[in-house]
């Protein structure tokens, strides 16, 4: 392995112990259900973008953390959540 992979995957691996636990209580007090999801996209995220992330990366995780929630919020609103009940007129 590489100098420059060992220092990447060191990086990560620091980024993801320090704030891993932090980032999942994040998700988990917005959605229970889908937390774990959203930590493991937001850590996806965080690997391909390891290299621009800033050096004070936890507020950078749940602003990333944060636009997952939303756009899986936003996959779900496609459908109505309930059946329109007023009268609909096209003249």
């Amino acid at each position: 392995m590489s100098e420059d992979r060992e220092s990447r995957d060191a990086r990560f691996t620091e980024v993801y112990e320090a704030h891993y636990s932090v980032v999942r209580a994040y998700a988990w007090r917005r959605g229970p259900s889908a937390a774990d999801d959203v930590v493991a996209e937001t850590f996806m995220i965080a690997w391909q973008r390891l290299d621009s992330m800033p050096a004070e990366s936890l507020p950078w995780l749940i602003g990333v953390a944060r636009n997952v929630l939303l756009n899986q919020r936003r996959g779900g609103r496609s459908r109505p959540a309930a059946p329109c009940h007023w009268p609909i007129h096209f003249s």
